[in-house]
């Protein structure tokens, strides 16, 4: 049965979303019928140094990823050996939540990271799915004691069913997190616009004016061109520019403007094109736009008479032309 708790929480749209639009297996999913993941549950214990761990991976088993990893380390042996593993994940989530604020608390850079990438190198999926806990636990500890500069390591584990739903509900994220490659690029992506946005002195909102029948592919924009566009006013800074700007008038309606595109980015993941246009100096405008759509550049536009402005290229195209077609009837 669907239902709503208290909050608002509506349990199918989640459930819709963790299996892909499949009605089926999301209802089954609601119902505690349906399981995409399963949860492995560790405490480990270093020899060396006697200090001790506890750590919970959750495996999406129905798509191969990992959404959440998390994991605490203390300078004593106390984890290992008084932490239970085979209670309920949730439980076991709380008690890490509480390691993760003891005095004792042992930080290893990027700990997390580097077992997701040693997980990965192993394959542990397979296992993971059959539940097989004695394939596991040895392979847990030849992955703890490379993360962990080869120390002598003990693991206990345990694996438990759960669902996309069930993590939801306890705010752990369900969804496949970006690759590294996608969040390297995503940060040169954030780097080329904090450049850009930093060699003006207002960066405003706005949009490109649309033309769907005869405009230009915004994906055909190129750095340089120069395009129609429209600033949003939702702001007074933005309101007291286009006033300076004469892009606005007394009941408050925006006239488009031109703009030198000086930087274009695509962001192919949400099919969208970023663009950067220079509208006076020291002002830029970003246009976060869909890659489908045809805009106006300035080889539309109309003049101030009304007439439209044809580029040279043609002009000089139409008399050459002409001159052949006299020379043809005076011969």
């Amino acid at each position: 049965m669907v239902t709503i708790d208290e909050n608002g929480y509506f349990e199918l749209d989640v459930a819709m979303k963790a299996t892909g639009g499949n009605s089926e297996k999301a209802i089954a999913m609601v119902a505690g019928e349906y399981f995409d993941c399963a949860v492995l549950k560790g405490a480990f214990l270093m020899k060396d140094s006697m200090q001790s761990g506890l750590i919970l991976i959750f495996f999406n088993t129905a798509n191969n990823y990992i959404p959440f990893i998390d994991s605490a380390i203390l300078k004593t042996s106390m984890i290992y050996e008084q932490i239970d593993i085979t209670s309920d994940w949730m439980t076991v989530l709380r008690e890490l939540n509480t390691l993760k604020k003891d005095d004792n608390v042992v930080n290893i850079p990027e700990i997390n990271d580097k077992i997701v990438s040693e997980i990965f190198k192993a394959n542990l999926f397979p296992d993971v799915k059959s539940g097989n806990i004695h394939q596991l636990e040895n392979d847990g500890k030849v992955i703890l004691q490379r993360v962990l500069g080869n120390q002598q390591v003990s693991c206990n584990l345990s694996i438990e069913q759960v669902s996309s739903l069930a993590m939801s509900k306890e705010s752990i994220p369900f969804e496949q997190p970006p690759s590294p490659e996608q969040t390297r690029k995503e940060s040169e992506i954030e780097n080329v616009m904090k450049n850009i946005e930093k060699q003006a002195e207002f960066v405003l909102e706005g949009n490109a004016v649309i033309a769907p029948v005869k405009g230009k592919f915004i994906t055909n924009i190129q750095i340089g061109d120069e395009i129609l566009l429209v600033i949003s006013d939702k702001d007074q800074t933005s309101r007291n520019i286009l006033t300076s700007l004469k892009a606005i008038d007394e009941d408050g309606i925006v006239s488009p403007l031109p703009g030198k595109i000086v930087q274009k980015i695509n962001m192919p993941e949400n099919k969208t094109i970023v663009l950067y246009a220079l509208v006076d100096k020291g002002i830029l405008v970003k246009l976060v736009e869909d890659s489908s759509l045809k805009i106006i550049d300035t080889s539309m536009r109309k003049t101030s008479t009304g007439e439209i402005t044809i580029p040279l290229g043609i002009i000089i195209f139409i008399i050459v032309a002409i001159i052949a077609v006299v020379i043809f009837l005076l011969v």
